[in-house]
């Protein structure tokens, strides 16, 4: 009886284990069912809010996207999803530069026991993905059409003033006003009347003769062909038909000239418009830093926080010297430029050593460098400002004399190319193997890089003799060779590379050409005696810019000014330039993109466009 009840006590033992074992099995299976639901349900909200993000109904940052994906008598099985910005380090390979491109997605998916809501199971899915906007010229993916784009529109009226160097925009008498210091290179609107070369003591004989020779030194039929240092190269399209004194100065000087029914115009600038900001429509909102009324040795450019590098100011603001400043400043007064080694650029993306920040770079839209309620160019500064600028009131200033600063004169030239590095820099690259040790820095000296009969003066911040480089100021592309030459620098200038858009234009005389009427006169009887002796002898008769800019021929005038010393004289070489940087997107406020939105055959390609970059379950 004893081993009968053992052999019962170890079936029932044996069967009860069996039993255990089959119970825990199921449940192990259970669990693993249940996992997979929430597990396969999380991966449905990430593929649902991806969805969501590439069509017209996503509302941004703030939405959620949820569901319900199974509900029977044995299971409830749901998702919810919902979007953050993407921080600093959060994902390999990733730069702060491109933070601002990227949305995180995490998706929560939930197994629920129908009979009981306590018993749950969870899984978490994140996904980052990275906002590739289409813009003009990329490679069209599959499911996209070629028409779309997700670059936000300008205004019409501001539209229209891009394709303009300079635009005046005031109802006021004279849209542009300048005498000889001033290059505008490119097409120039203006909204009414042009005055130039009028605040000399010259006659109008003598000015008719300093323009008429410009045109015949410096002109040409076309404005590609005008050469510099040409004060206006044209063409000038006006709003109201030039009088017949304007017509007769553009005639001398052979620049051409048209009438248009056009209004471009800026949009008024409102600070509050600036403040905060998206670079995408419905992206995460950035806000500006504001500025004190003073800015001096210090550099701003984006940060994590303030990726396109907004800088508003409430009032006016001086910018005074050693200062750098990547993307974008706002003032709501007058902004005026005082100091030494200023350098103002929109924010180009690129980052250290000229490395694209974002894939296509050159191609991504700017900011304006500046806008701002009126602007004042100091005759003392030295500043380089590269990018839009929109000014709602006059723009006025320069005139700095033409001098330089005390440092050896030298002579060197060749063929060069250049590429931009991290702004404001770019590199120059020498061929051959010039002797650069007398060259020095800090912006004594300048390299000219030729563009067809003009160029562009760009500061030598460092020498590398070894490499045969020079690191400049200023941004420039510049992949097949063009000559060059280094020159001592301007001691003052203020380069402005457009578009300009203000309502006038008032830019000053330089004062070494201020001379007396009387010494005027003289030095032009000079010049025709001086010509006829040449003529008789058959010799090339002198231009008169070229006898006013030697100084030789001014020191029996009894005028002291720097131009009549043993290194200056009356030069047309710009203190003030107007250039424009042909082949840069502008946007004349953000956000930069918008998503495309279109109907009929092309409703699929709707939505911004996203690419998965990290992928992590159950973090």
């Amino acid at each position: 009886m004893i081993l009968v009840m053992l052999a019962i006590g170890l079936s029932l033992a044996v069967t009860f284990g069996f039993m255990r074992t089959q119970i825990t099995s199921l449940q192990s299976t259970q669990n693993d069912s249940r996992n997979d639901l929430a597990l396969e349900a999380a991966r449905t909200g990430i593929s649902g809010a991806l969805l969501r993000m590439q069509s017209t109904s996503w509302t941004g940052m703030s939405d959620t996207y949820s569901k319900v994906i199974q509900q029977d008598s044995a299971n409830i099985v749901s998702c919810s999803a919902t979007y953050s910005s993407v921080t600093s380090g959060q994902v390999t390979g990733v730069t702060d530069s491109e933070l601002p491109l990227h949305v995180a997605i995490t998706s929560v998916g939930t197994w629920v026991s129908p009979s009981s809501s306590t018993t749950k199971v969870t899984r978490t899915v994140k996904a980052i993905v990275r906002l590739t906007p289409r813009l003009p010229g990329r490679s069209v993916r599959a499911g996209d059409v070629s028409t779309a784009t997700d670059l936000s529109t300008n205004s019409t009226s501001y539209t229209a003033t891009l394709p303009y160097t300079l635009t005046t925009t005031s109802s006021s008498s004279t849209s542009l006003n300048f005498d000889p210091g001033l290059r505008i290179e490119g097409p120039v609107w203006l909204n009414q009347r042009l005055a130039l070369f009028n605040s000399e003591s010259w006659s109008s004989s003598i000015r008719g003769t300093m323009l008429t020779e410009i045109g015949n030194q410096f002109g040409a039929a076309s404005p590609a062909s005008m050469i510099h240092p040409h004060p206006l190269t044209g063409p000038i399209s006006f709003s109201l038909a030039p009088t017949t004194t304007i017509q007769t100065d553009l005639s001398r000087l052979k620049t051409s000239w048209t009438t248009t029914t056009q209004t471009p115009s800026a949009t008024a600038v409102n600070i509050n418009n600036w403040l905060t900001y998206q670079l995408y429509e419905k992206g995460p909102v950035y806000t500006a830093v504001s500025l004190p009324s003073s800015l001096s040795s210090t550099t701003l450019q984006p940060t994590v926080t303030n990726p396109l590098g907004i800088f508003v100011r409430s009032g006016n603001l001086d910018v005074n010297s050693q200062v750098t400043v990547i993307g974008t400043l706002v003032v709501s007064g007058t902004i005026s430029i005082y100091g030494t080694g200023t350098s103002i650029t929109a924010y180009n993306w690129l980052s250290s050593g000229g490395t694209p920040a974002i894939s296509g770079a050159d191609t991504w839209p700017r900011l304006p460098a500046i806008v701002a309620k009126a602007m004042n160019l100091s005759s003392g500064a030295q500043a380089i400002i590269e990018g839009a600028v929109m000014i709602d009131g006059t723009i006025s200033g320069g005139g700095a004399d033409y001098t330089n600063p005390s440092y050896n004169q030298l002579n060197i030239s060749g063929n060069a190319t250049a590429a931009p590095t991290q702004q404001p820099y770019s590199t120059v690259q020498l061929q051959g193997a010039p002797d650069l040790s007398s060259v020095s820095g800090n912006r004594s000296y300048a390299v000219w890089l030729a563009n067809g009969t003009s160029g562009r003066w760009f500061p030598i911040q460092s020498v590398d003799n070894v490499a045969k480089t020079l690191t400049v100021i200023g941004e420039i592309r510049q992949a097949t060779a063009v000559a060059y030459k280094i020159s001592l620098n301007r001691s003052n200038y203020v380069n402005l590379n457009g578009p300009i858009v203000a309502g006038n234009a008032n830019f000053a005389s330089e004062s070494m050409w201020g001379m007396a009427s009387i010494i005027w006169t003289n030095t032009t009887a000079d010049w025709n005696t001086t010509n006829a002796a040449l003529v008789s002898l058959n010799k090339p008769r002198i231009s008169f810019p070229d006898w006013v800019s030697n100084p030789a021929n001014l020191l029996n005038q009894g005028w002291f000014l720097p131009w009549n010393t043993a290194i200056y004289g009356l030069r047309m070489e710009p203190t003030t330039s107007i250039q424009p940087m042909p082949g840069i997107r502008v946007r004349s406020n953000t956000p930069l993109f918008k998503a495309y939105t279109s109907t009929g055959s092309d409703s699929a390609a709707s939505g911004y466009r996203w690419k998965v970059v990290d992928w992590r379950e159950d973090l």
